[in-house]
C-alpha cells in the first residue's frame, strides 16, 4: 500500500504487463508462475449467454489475484506524482 503514492495506475499497469511477459503472475504480492495462456481474446459462457472479453485478465493466475490487482489499482490516486502533497 505504501508504494501505491508513489506510482501513477500507468506505472502499476506496465508493472502487471512486464510480469505477465516474464510468465508470472501480475499480482506483485503473488510468486505463482501462470500456466498456459489462453490464446483467444473472448470467452462465451453458456451460463449466463454473455461473450467476456478475457485479454485483462489473460495476466493474472487466478480471479482472486485479478480481483486483487484491480482493488489496489484502483486504490493508486490519478494525480501525477509530483503534484501530491505526501
Amino acid at each position: 500500500m505504501e508504494c501505491g503514492k508513489f506510482i501513477t495506475p500507468a506505472h502499476y499497469s506496465d508493472v502487471v504487463d512486464e510480469r505477465s511477459i516474464i510468465k508470472l503472475c501480475g499480482y506483485p504480492l503473488c510468486q505463482k508462475k501462470l500456466g498456459i495462456v489462453p490464446k483467444q481474446k473472448y470467452k462465451i459462457s453458456t451460463k449466463t449467454n454473455k461473450v467476456y472479453d478475457i485479454t485483462e485478465r489473460k495476466s493474472f493466475c487466478s480471479d482472486f489475484c485479478y480481483k486483487a490487482s484491480k482493488f489496489f489499482e484502483a486504490q493508486i490516486p490519478k494525480t501525477p506524482v509530483w503534484v501530491r502533497e505526501e
